[in-house]
């Protein structure tokens, strides 16, 4: 017997070892730190270069369409190229002859990545001349996100050298860093026209009708000197503009919906959006439940009540917006109900509250599904100073969101407890619970020190680290945020005008500055204290 029990137990291991998954081996994190450049030819600086051939070697195998997106010839001057790879070697070859006594530069753009779709994190570049000397010129700016909730991947830097022609390419095109940060190298001295633009295509050309530019504050940037120059920070201010819009509705179960949007739909609590009944004309409501981990293009809700099978119905959408704020379009398409039972599993998903609540605002957690079962509100447990105390709370739900809520108020000097049931476990889990005093919250104090603006409209915004907006309020010349949670916070000011609350981010052509503004990505807040901002705008 027990032969044959070391026998399974043999068996069972050989086959572990054949079926298991292949895994990289261990020995710390994988390298995602994108190609490493080992040698190129010429080196850089080069002069008096005359040959029609250059190479760039890596350390790792390059993604060869990447190569190709991220490779340009800077100034442009309309030069053809081949490229050939030999293993980890690129090859380019050039079709026309270089201009006499210039200093060209070959430029590989962060879009280059290996073959694990690592990127590099900063710019390459290979300059030659073919004269006897290199131009020192150089300028570099930073370009940053106006507010959290604004992406820069796909930003670049237009560089012109004047007289400038708009409609032409762009002699030089820049691209931010990890940093944010943007280098033109080896300039020759000139006057400078740059602006920071999304260019859709990537062909260097500013499509104005259909292309966001904003300007930067130096309508013109002089280099006289091969010292070089450091710009204003340019605070991007261009947002997702474009509506959200349904793709399809898909029913799950006759009360369970499935619906897909062409981008994420921003979520919050108690999100509910209403149906209609072709046949009756009736509203249905229908909660959020929450975005699919794996797809954050679909979206999940939940109707109060099922949608026959022998019926057609309509959802209206006004209710939800993406993550920019935009409205999801409308839509007319009718879908045909269903009949089948919901039988899909509620789980516990989160604690919508876990950054903490005071005095009488409910601890919330989120579960997969609507609440139905009386089993998830009925085996709630609550402690107060280590003893049963579920008379101190009440309980409600609605849809997927379960809501405790003090009888009285919350005593952070009390120790609590709160321990849900969580259905797909079969068992009871405890949730961290975080209770703010009085103590736990700061003020922020703003005062605009620039006399230049006095009596002037300003606006502020104020951002969490969840990249939410907290508050946006126009004021003169100074105020006082009162009990702001201690923490870090994205702090916009900025000059207002029109007092509409949006920043003027300028005009590239006929060329007008941006309306002034201060930004700070990581304004701290301290329990107890007053942060103090002295705000002073750049000229």
């Amino acid at each position: 017997m027990r032969i044959r029990v070391a026998f399974l137990i043999s068996g069972c291991a050989l086959m572990l070892q054949f079926c298991a998954t292949p895994m990289s081996p261990t020995g710390g994190e994988p390298d995602r730190s994108g190609p490493k450049l080992i040698e190129s030819y010429p080196v850089n600086e080069t002069v008096n270069f005359t040959e029609d051939e250059i190479r760039f070697s890596f350390e790792d195998y390059v993604d060869r369409n990447s190569f190709r997106t991220a490779f340009s010839i800077e100034p442009d001057m309309n030069i053809g190229y081949d490229v050939s790879w030999r293993r980890k070697t690129a090859t380019i070859r050039l079709r026309n002859p270089l201009p006499d006594s210039s200093t060209v530069v070959f430029r590989l753009s962060t879009d280059l990545r290996d073959t694990r779709s690592n990127r590099i994190t900063s710019a390459l570049s290979l300059a030659i001349s073919t004269g006897p000397e290199i131009d020192e010129g150089a300028i570099t700016l930073k370009v940053k996100p106006f507010t959290p909730d604004i992406e820069i991947e796909n930003v670049s830097v237009f560089l012109y050298r004047e007289p400038v022609d708009f409609e032409a390419p762009a002699r030089y095109v820049g691209f931010p860093d990890t940093a944010g940060t943007v280098e033109f190298k080896y300039l020759s001295q000139g006057t400078y026209r740059a602006f920071v633009i999304n260019d859709i295509n990537r062909n260097r050309r500013w499509e104005s009708i259909r292309e966001f530019a904003q300007p930067i504050y130096e309508r013109q940037i002089t280099l006289e000197t091969d010292f070089p120059i450091d710009l204003q920070t340019v605070w991007y201010a261009r947002r997702d503009t474009s509506k959200p819009e349904l793709q399809g509705v898909g029913l799950l179960s006759s009360q369970r919906l499935r619906l897909r949007f062409n981008k994420p739909i921003r979520y919050r609590p108690s999100l509910t959006i209403n149906i209609s009944e072709q046949s009756t004309g009736d509203t249905i409501r229908a909660g959020f439940l929450f975005n699919d981990p794996q797809d954050e293009n679909v979206s999940y809700f939940h109707a109060d009540r099922p949608l026959s099978e022998s019926d057609s119905f309509k959802v209206d959408l006004g209710a939800l917006r993406d993550r920019s704020g935009n409205r999801v379009l409308p839509n007319n398409q009718y879908f045909e109900g269903s009949d089948v039972a919901d039988t899909l599993f509620v789980q516990y998903d989160a604690h919508l509250t876990d950054k903490g609540v005071r005095n009488t605002e409910p601890l919330i957690m989120a579960y997969t599904g609507a609440i139905s079962e009386g089993l998830i509100l009925d085996s709630l447990k609550f402690y107060a100073n280590r003893g049963l105390a579920i008379d101190r709370v009440r309980v409600e739900s609605s849809y997927n969101l379960l809501y405790v809520y003090p009888t009285t108020q919350w005593q952070p000097s009390e120790t609590y407890e709160l321990s849900i049931w969580d259905p797909m476990n079969n068992r009871h889990r405890g949730v961290p619970l975080t209770f703010l005093r009085d103590a736990d919250f700061g003020d922020i104090s703003v005062t605009i020190m620039d006399s230049t603006f006095a009596d002037q409209s300003m606006h502020l915004l104020l951002y969490n680290d969840r990249k939410q907006l907290i508050e946006s309020t126009s004021f003169q010349n100074e105020m006082t945020l009162k009990s702001i949670v201690s923490g870090n916070y994205h702090l916009v000011v900025f000059n207002d005008p029109s007092e509409n609350g949006i920043w003027n981010s300028g005009q590239v052509q006929p060329y007008r500055a941006p309306e002034a503004i201060y930004v700070n990505p990581r304004f701290p807040v301290r329990a107890g204290m007053t942060a103090e901002v002295e705000v002073v705008f750049p000229n």
